[in-house]
Order: C-alpha cells, then structure tokens, then sequence
C-alpha cells in the first residue's frame, strides 16, 4: 500500500509529511550581518541550503531546538532560526 501511494503521488512519505506534521516553514536570520537569509519550506530544505551557501551542518534538531526556544543562543554564534509567520524582534 505505501509503494503504491507513493508511486501515485511521485514522492514519498517521508518527504511528504516526515512522520510528522506538515512541514514548518523557516525563517533564517544571519545576526551578525544583521540580514534574513531567507524563508525555506522545511527544517530539510532549510539544513540544505544551509549546507550549500555556508558549508554549515544545522540538522533538523539544531534547528527544532532553536525554534522551540529550548535553545535561544544563535547557531555557530551566527544563525537564528524562526517560523516564518513570526515576528523576529531581536
């Protein structure tokens, strides 16, 4: 059943809803510069290009620790992650 939902879909689960709720879009705000970043679609999308235009690993849990506020200090001393509908006011 899961092959077939997948093959009908093009995509799969996984990517689809990552076992979890539909996926959080994330604001990134370079505090040091003092500029957004930008606005990705998911904590996967956001880890990506965090990857690709900074060469730095922030994990799905780096950043879900981070927009939950259990961690508010800014990652690699440079990078704050927010949900997108909130208001930064830092």
């Amino acid at each position: 059943e899961k092959i077939l939902i997948e093959k009908l879909m093009g995509k799969s689960l996984d990517d689809l809803y990552c076992g979890k709720k539909e996926p959080v879009k994330v604001k990134v705000i370079d505090i040091i510069e003092n500029k957004e970043i930008g606005i990705f679609e998911s904590k996967r999308q956001t880890s990506r290009a965090m990857q690709e235009k900074f060469s730095v690993k922030a994990s799905n849990p780096v950043i879900e620790v981070r927009l939950t506020g259990k961690i508010t200090t800014p990652y690699k001393g440079r990078f704050m992650f927010y949900y997108a509908d909130e208001e930064v006011t830092e």
